[in-house]
């Protein structure tokens, strides 16, 4: 993950102190939800054992159209 992909923000890989790898998407994108009922999960922040599975995530991610997302859309566009 050299080039931070188009929906990412931010990414910080902290598993050489035996954390996660930590992903950030950027306001209007989340992660799909493993939770089937919650259909509208807001997950914008996740962690990750590896790096395929970050990508994996990241490239399956959707639109976020939650009020988070709007609100700071608003603001940039303004």
């Amino acid at each position: 993950m050299k080039q931070l992909p188009n929906k990412v923000l931010y990414w910080d890989d902290e598993r050489s102190i035996g954390n996660s790898l930590i992903v950030v998407l950027k306001y209007g994108w989340r992660f799909k939800s493993g939770m089937p009922f919650n259909p509208k999960d807001e997950t914008h922040v996740e962690g990750f054992d590896t790096i395929r599975d970050a990508k994996k995530a990241v490239s399956s991610a959707v639109k976020c159209e939650c009020d988070e997302c709007v609100a700071n859309l608003a603001k940039v566009a303004a």
